[in-house]
């Protein structure tokens, strides 16, 4: 017999023989306590309560603007509906009405004298403000206490 053919048929028994000699065993796998599954939920729970908290400031927040030091600023505003805006701008001495809706951006008024938010009262908001200055008026008290009506241009 061939020295080459019989040495490897020697390995391959005892090969076989090691591997018949060696057992398998099972692989525990613990289960998953009920506390580390609360864990494991509440963690998760808390990093969506932080992502939706931030997610919320950053919507609510309009008052972080890089470009803040220009010569145009975002006085006031007032949501229409869930798409429309109405945005009081200041250029300059003067404060442009616009009317923002998803497909453009309309100049509604031009207001030559500014409209002054430095004595605003708590109760008074931009509406009122706004009805004011269209109308000619200045702020009294009888004024904040009128009824909203439709905005005359």
């Amino acid at each position: 017999m061939n020295p080459r053919i019989y040495s490897a048929a020697m390995l391959f028994l005892m090969s076989q023989a090691s591997m018949a000699e060696t057992t398998v065993q099972p692989l525990k796998v613990e289960a998953v306590s009920m506390s580390s599954m609360l864990q494991i939920i509440a963690s998760l729970a808390f990093v969506l309560l932080v992502f939706g908290a931030v997610v919320f400031l950053m919507r609510r927040v309009s008052g972080i603007n890089p470009a803040a030091h220009g010569h145009m600023k975002i006085v006031d505003g007032l949501s229409l509906g869930t798409r429309d805006r109405l945005v009081l701008l200041q250029v300059g001495s003067e404060q442009v009405l616009l009317g923002i809706s998803p497909g453009q951006i309309r100049t509604l008024h031009v207001m030559q004298e500014s409209i002054d938010f430095s004595d605003r009262q708590p109760g008074e908001n931009f509406s009122q403000k706004l009805k004011q200055a269209m109308s000619g008026k200045r702020s009294t008290a009888s004024s904040a206490e009128q009824e909203p009506g439709p905005v005359k241009s």
